[in-house]
């Protein structure tokens, strides 16, 4: 019930809105440092996700869908220890955004085909294309996991592939 609600006021907000709109979310998760193991520092990334509307789609179709697929890459970031919190944090460390662009594209067949670029905003080649199979497995190794390793080395704190 409160998801259909939540649901249904975002298509009314979103119809309100005559430009495009941006879903945003902001995570935290804490990390160890290299140099002091002991010592921790909390890591903030924003996912965002604008709300294209796509030639002879209807808005609310176009915003549920970037509703759906920015939820999912939330949830596989939370499924790995980042969190959501509203309290304001000292010694952050703000690690950049990953960006989601949602759009349609033609197959070789002239068929309608779905795409999705993420871009990883703090790594060299920050864009990362879906090309189909498992979008769970997508997010998890090519966009979080990339995003991860990136600032981990980066700001030289502890990632998964500790000692690098």
């Amino acid at each position: 019930m409160r998801k259909t609600l939540l649901l249904l006021s975002f298509f009314i907000f979103c119809s309100s809105l005559a430009n495009a709109t941006n879903l945003v979310d902001t995570l935290n998760k804490k990390f160890k440092k290299i140099s002091f193991p002991y010592e921790e520092v909390t890591a903030k990334i924003s996912i965002v996700t604008p709300v294209n509307y796509l030639k002879g789609n209807k808005k609310e179709f176009n915003a549920l869908r970037a509703l759906q697929i920015h939820e999912k890459l939330v949830s596989i970031f939370k499924q790995n220890g980042w969190m959501k919190e509203n309290q304001v944090l000292t010694d952050v460390v703000d690690v950049g955004k990953i960006e989601l662009e949602i759009g349609e594209g033609m197959s070789l067949k002239f068929d309608k085909t779905f795409r999705l670029k993420a871009f990883v905003h703090q790594c060299d080649s920050p864009m990362r294309k879906y090309r189909g199979g498992d979008i769970n497995e997508f997010f998890t190794k090519k966009v979080m996991e990339k995003a991860e390793e990136c600032f981990t080395y980066d700001e030289k704190l502890q990632g998964k592939n500790y000692p690098y």
